[in-house]
């Protein structure tokens, strides 16, 4: 086979699940690969060995919020350029969210006639973020039929495969962080909620959670764990920051309330000593149900519209509708809510990214 070149684009830690160990695969095959590369991907695509931002590679920022002044003085993406240096034979990207270079690359690629290859880290982000009259992909990789019918409305005469769910799978559970769990378990608690909450919607899902709770009896705990960044920011009209909030809506769960020290929530919630992921829509919950945990999905308003910022296709949560997480939209007894059934968990298919490098090779 005659050796190819290949644009890898990517953003976020979602977007660098899908696409950095086909990257890799490409290398390994003896294709050149050029990156086009912002945020937290940077690091992971030079982890691996990538030379990021060497030329004609392309560096984006790596915080949007808070650029540092290096950042600042970086140009901005230009995608016809990017192509014009590195002459790819296929590009391939993922969906970062928001997203920012990957849509301008993939509508001029598809300017040009060159294959786009499309791979999705949640069920179907591709309708939200791309303009189907700009962009037409060779191929679209994504988790399950379920999205494949969902991409199917917007993108009707786009070959899809599917290539799994980076959320299914395992976790490396520090010790030290099963040691904080197990010691929350040994105070009595009979079970463990862990909290996820991200942005503003976050407010809203944890009253509901504070309102469920009323009702659900037994010794429970509560572990909340709040998106750090997302703490730091006032809210609006306020002068108190949402960790500040979050924390006031806690006070009189106070008894009940644990904390646990890990650089994310991923360990915290599949520990063998937690028992419930309790959050609004998040990888997380994917993860945690791969694992064999209860999942509750927190319904509110704020949760649908922060899910509709990724596209208005969307009339359920994912995780919700393939069974796979118990909703509630009003005060409810949690202790009602059981496991995921067999059936929803033979739906959640881990990705394999050696089959998403099989289904791209058919292009050259």
């Amino acid at each position: 086979m005659a050796k190819r070149g290949f644009g890898f684009s990517a953003k976020d830690n979602g977007c660098s699940s899908v696409t950095e160990e086909v990257a890799v695969l490409a290398r390994e095959d003896g294709h050149q690969v050029f990156t086009a590369l912002e945020g937290l991907a940077m690091v992971r695509y030079e982890n691996l060995g990538f030379p990021i931002g060497t030329p004609p590679n392309w560096r984006g920022m790596m915080n949007f919020n808070s650029p540092t002044d290096d950042d600042k003085k970086l140009p901005p993406f230009d995608a016809a350029a990017f192509l014009n240096k590195t002459q790819p034979d296929i590009i391939v990207t993922g969906l970062g969210s928001p997203i920012n270079i990957q849509r301008q690359i993939a509508e001029e690629a598809t300017r040009r006639g060159i294959p786009l290859v499309v791979c999705e880290d949640f069920w179907s982000k591709i309708p939200g973020h791309l303009d189907a009259a700009k962009v037409k992909p060779a191929l679209i990789l994504t988790v399950d039929d379920y999205s494949i019918a969902l991409n199917r409305k917007a993108f009707p005469g786009v070959g899809q495969r599917v290539v799994g769910n980076p959320g299914a799978k395992e976790v490396p559970v520090p010790s030290e962080v099963e040691a904080q769990v197990k010691k929350i378990r040994d105070e009595g608690f009979d079970t463990i909620y862990v909290f996820a909450g991200g942005g503003a919607s976050a407010t809203n899902e944890l009253a509901l959670l504070l309102q469920c709770l009323e009702k659900t009896p037994g010794n429970y705990c509560i572990v909340p764990r709040f998106h750090p960044k997302v703490m730091t920011w006032k809210v609006p009209g306020e002068n108190r920051t949402y960790g500040e909030l979050w924390t006031e809506y806690l006070k009189p769960f106070a008894e009940r309330v644990r904390y646990v020290e890990a650089k994310s929530t991923d360990p915290v919630a599949v520990s063998e000593s937690a028992d419930v992921l309790v959050s609004g829509f998040s990888t997380l919950m994917t993860t945690a149900a791969y694992h064999g945990k209860r999942v509750i999905c927190l319904k509110t308003e704020e949760t649908m519209a922060s899910l509709k910022a990724h596209g208005e296709h969307y009339t359920e949560i994912p995780q919700v509708a393939l069974g796979l997480a118990s909703v509630v939209d009003e005060p409810t007894d949690l202790s009602l809510l059981g496991k995921p059934s067999a059936d929803a968990l033979r739906k959640l298919i881990p990705y394999d990214a050696n089959l998403a490098w099989e289904h791209i090779q058919t292009l050259l």
